[in-house]
């Protein structure tokens, strides 16, 4: 019994990390509860899956790309117009700011962005084709 839910716990890290949320250890930022750190949420068409997944930006720098990157990002998106390292989130002394890797696809409140850009309460996020988040800001909010 023993070894059969250690290989289920193995299996769900696995997913885990394939979907970006886990295997990490510290560096991961998907499954912790802040009420006090800018984070973004997932949007969706259907309301039962918006808000279900929550990125957190701790002091510093995040990077969010593909699994397969040659350097470890710290959030892992998959899918159509991902780049292995999409783009670098910086939160220093609560200012945040979204910096997009050369020729990837970010929309920002419906602009598409190619420079450093500051995020506020309620911005869009769109990476990518098909992720789209809200980025909140709890300081500002």
């Amino acid at each position: 019994k023993l070894r059969e839910t250690e290989e289920i716990a193995r299996r769900r890290e696995l997913a885990l990390q394939e979907l970006g949320l886990g295997g990490y250890g510290v560096r991961a930022k998907g499954l912790a509860i802040d009420r006090d750190t800018p984070h973004m949420v997932n949007l969706n068409e259907d309301p039962l899956m918006t808000e279900c997944l929550v990125y957190y930006f701790p002091d510093g720098v995040t990077k969010i790309g593909r699994k397969d990157a040659e350097n470890p990002q710290d959030i892992c998106l998959a899918g159509i117009g991902i780049s292995k390292e999409h783009c670098v989130v910086t939160n220093i002394g609560g200012v945040v700011t979204i910096t997009p890797e050369e020729c990837v696809k970010i929309f920002m409140n419906g602009e598409q962005i190619t420079a450093t850009t500051k995020l506020s309460q309620g911005d869009r996020v769109i990476l990518g084709s098909n992720h789209i988040f809200r980025f909140q800001h709890p300081v500002e909010a």
